[in-house]
C-alpha cells in the first residue's frame, strides 16, 4: 500500500451539508441558516418557506444565510421548508430540499 488514493463521487450530497436547526438569538453563535459547501457554485438560489407556504427569504449568494427574520420581524420558533438550486462547476444542476428549525 505505497500508493496514494483519491476517492471521488458523483453523489451530490458529498460536498454539501445542510444544518437542520439554527438559533437566531443574537448571541453570535449559529445565527443564520445556509449550506456548508466545499465548492463555489456557478449559480445558486435558496428559498425558505413558512408552514403556510409563504416565501420568507431568498438569496442568490451562498455566503448570505437566512437570519430567521421576515418583514423586519423575528419568525416564530418552528420548522421551515427550504429549497436550494445550484449549478456546480461540472455544469450539472442540483436541487436540494428539506426543513430547518428555528430554536431559541
Amino acid at each position: 500500500f505505497d500508493k496514494n488514493w483519491t476517492i471521488t463521487s458523483d453523489d451530490p450530497s458529498v460536498d454539501i451539508y445542510f444544518p437542520n436547526a439554527f438559533t437566531p438569538d443574537l448571541n453570535g453563535d449559529n445565527e443564520t441558516f445556509k449550506p456548508v459547501m466545499d465548492f463555489i457554485p456557478k449559480s445558486y438560489i435558496m428559498y425558505i418557506y413558512n408552514r403556510w407556504g409563504n416565501l420568507v427569504f431568498s438569496s442568490q449568494n451562498p455566503a448570505i444565510g437566512w437570519n430567521g427574520r421576515y418583514l423586519d420581524s423575528d419568525c416564530q420558533i418552528g420548522a421551515y421548508a427550504w429549497t436550494v438550486i445550484l449549478v456546480k462547476s461540472n455544469g450539472k444542476e442540483y436541487r436540494y430540499s428539506g426543513h430547518v428549525s428555528i430554536i431559541k
